[in-house]
């Protein structure tokens, strides 16, 4: 083979900066001159009608890998510049040599990385905000913005993306899911392959993490009639098994107005109370197991609607 002319490793060093371009990822300077030569080791190779074999795991892998895509761009012009002709596993081969170079990160690129990911981090919370009210906003987006950061690099190699979670989510979580996919053209931007339902599912999986976090516990009063001592050993209980709760004052029944409910989800007491847009739950005055695990089913349920509620803006269609 006769020594590579400065035509050729200017058309092949075009190639070589275009990817790194797309890629967000610079070549060292060695593994530059290193890869170069290896591409033009294999065309010639190729053109005296010697071929690579790969194994079916490796083609596999490297059938998914980034790199591949970015190559298969080329792939018209190279031939055509080279005057040779790379069926797959070639371009496999070849692709391999780039997923197994050593890349230094541009920092200009990195930056760029991240205000891409924040911008439509940002964006999917104003999405979501209209069907949603999201408590600690910062930290959704900040999430979702990390994720996307890595999902970006992720797909500058071999794409593996499995979530054991997807079924789920698509089945129990429908809606939550639909939404999360009005996001994917947008990142489908930044990703070179095609985004799997996946990812999809994972994004889901950052709305609905916010949606518990945006949960908050039921304002609840307990009134007793005459002395404290009354509620307290089912105060300690509510304390100490009903995390759903929240208690906000204790207070004797004469002391009780209309003002004080504000804001009020639920009511115990020791004895009947009717009141208006409020939960009232009778306590007896020694509760036993039976009844607090009652209690707590039903406040759970309580929980889960009134929550819902409060949290959802609009219907996701």
């Amino acid at each position: 083979m006769k020594r590579p002319d400065s035509n050729d490793r200017a058309r092949l060093n075009a190639v070589f900066a275009e990817i790194s371009r797309k890629s967000n990822l610079a070549l060292a300077p060695s593994e530059n001159e290193r890869l170069l030569l290896h591409f033009l080791v294999s065309f010639h190779r190729v053109r005296q009608g010697f071929f690579v074999t790969l194994e079916p795991e490796v083609r596999s892998k490297l059938k998914t890998a980034v790199w591949t895509s970015y190559l298969q761009a080329y792939l018209s012009e190279i031939e055509q510049q080279f005057g040779v002709h790379l069926n797959e596993t070639e371009l496999f081969y070849l692709s391999g040599m780039l997923l197994s170079s050593k890349f230094s990160t541009i920092e200009e690129s990195e930056l760029t990385l991240k205000a891409n990911a924040d911008e439509i981090a940002l964006n999917f919370y104003t999405l979501v905000a209209r069907y949603y009210q999201l408590r600690e906003p910062e930290l959704f987006i900040s999430g979702l913005s990390h994720h996307f950061q890595a999902l970006f690099r992720r797909a500058q190699y071999i794409w593996d993306c499995h979530n054991p979670m997807k079924h789920e989510v698509m089945e129990y979580f429908p809606q939550t899911y639909q939404l999360a996919s009005r996001i994917i053209p947008s990142l489908q931007q930044h990703v070179p392959v095609s985004i799997p339902d996946d990812e999809i599912a994972f994004i889901a999986m950052h709305i609905m993490a916010a949606l518990e976090r945006s949960r908050v516990p039921l304002k609840a009063l307990f009134i007793y009639d005459q002395t404290f001592s009354e509620i307290r050993y089912a105060l300690s209980l509510v304390e100490n098994h009903l995390a759903e709760v929240q208690i906000q004052k204790t207070l004797q029944v004469n002391d009780l107005n209309q003002t004080m409910l504000e804001g009020i989800d639920i009511v115990f007491s020791t004895f009947p109370l009717q009141l208006k847009d409020v939960h009232c739950f009778v306590f007896p005055l020694i509760p036993d197991v039976k009844f607090i695990t009652m209690l707590k089913s039903t406040l759970t349920l309580l929980f889960e609607q009134l929550n819902d509620q409060r949290l959802m803006l609009s219907t996701v269609t």
